[in-house]
């Protein structure tokens, strides 16, 4: 029961952040990473020496959720562990709707999981903020990293930190990049999250998300400077709708020109369709160049598949079917 409903959580949320996220393939680095720290969890606990090695704690958490799951679900000694020690409670939640209480692997997949959608949400954030070729390297390295993968199957506040910083760091980078007020929502879970896990964390992270938000509306009210290279006939329409909303637009006649002033942009447009040096090749070359690797390139293409995946294969983030309104 566990396994099937961490996958489908896992599934899920990875469909809904890929549906608006091109190229953003991390399915496979996912998948390694939840089969490793199950795999991981159910060795440790062959061992001899696993109550030493996952440390006392854990037997005193599972001690608390054992009594607090006898307790009225509406009862003030409940709702103070749900907002001072969440780790207990999520472990008590089990208790209460299993009788006798479950299996101890039932409770180190549900942690996995919490982990595990913590590495899906800062893989997305690095998606935000540098492209997908460097989201989908960040999710092998989150998948593989020996330390997270032994201290996300402990019954433990560990799981829940990084599903909180996950949330965070998804919620800042969207915000960041695209200004959309309803990362809030992931933002204050997050940081709702830490306090109730570990205070001083979730203090942290209050701040760090006060200083984005104040960053990210800063950014909004000056606006960006915009680099975009198409034929004429083009440029007046993104020019009408870009400018109205606080950006600078810049434009470049050819690849080569494009190339020059790329360094000094926020977000490349970029026609595939361009005299001399065409679209897909400016792009190999913007992600060549280490002053432009991690800059954002959304391409102007037709509406063929195959035009979209050769953007997407030349390192575009994103790409705008052409003709558009």
């Amino acid at each position: 029961i566990a396994l099937l409903v961490s996958g489908y959580a896992l599934v899920w949320t990875l469909r809904a952040l890929r549906g608006s996220r091109p190229g953003f393939q991390v399915g496979s680095p996912l998948a390694v990473a939840f089969g490793v720290r199950v795999l991981t969890a159910l060795g440790v606990g062959q061992l001899s020496v696993a109550p030493e090695l996952r440390g006392g704690d854990e037997q005193t958490f599972l001690e608390r959720a054992e009594v607090v799951s006898a307790l009225p679900l509406s009862g003030a000694d409940s709702l103070d562990k749900l907002t001072s020690e969440l780790h207990v409670f999520l472990l008590s939640g089990q208790m209460r709707i299993f009788d006798p209480a479950p299996p101890e692997s039932m409770f180190r997949v549900e942690m996995v999981t919490l982990s595990v959608l913590g590495i899906l949400l800062l893989s997305a954030a690095v998606y935000e903020l540098a492209g997908r070729r460097a989201a989908i390297i960040a999710a092998w390295i989150l998948a593989l990293e020996p330390t997270n993968v032994f201290f996300s199957s402990l019954l433990h506040k560990e799981p829940l930190m990084y599903l909180a910083e996950g949330l965070v760091a998804f919620g800042g980078a969207v915000l960041w990049k695209r200004s959309d007020l309803r990362c809030l929502v992931p933002i204050v879970l997050g940081c709702l999250l830490a306090i109730a896990t570990r205070p001083y964390v979730g203090w942290f992270l209050v701040a760090a998300s006060a200083a984005i938000v104040l960053h990210a509306s800063l950014v909004r009210r000056d606006g960006r400077r915009r680099l975009y290279r198409a034929r004429p006939e083009q440029l007046g329409p993104l020019r009408a709708v870009l400018e109205p909303r606080g950006y600078e637009v810049a434009t470049a006649g050819s690849g080569e020109e494009a190339l020059e002033r790329a360094p000094d942009a926020d977000l490349v447009l970029l026609d595939v369709m361009m005299p001399g040096m065409d679209g897909y090749e400016v792009c190999r070359r913007l992600r060549e160049d280490e002053r432009t690797r991690f800059l954002p390139v959304v391409m102007l293409t037709a509406s063929g598949e195959q035009e979209k995946r050769r953007a997407i294969e030349a390192g575009a983030d994103d790409f705008v079917t052409k003709p558009f309104d």
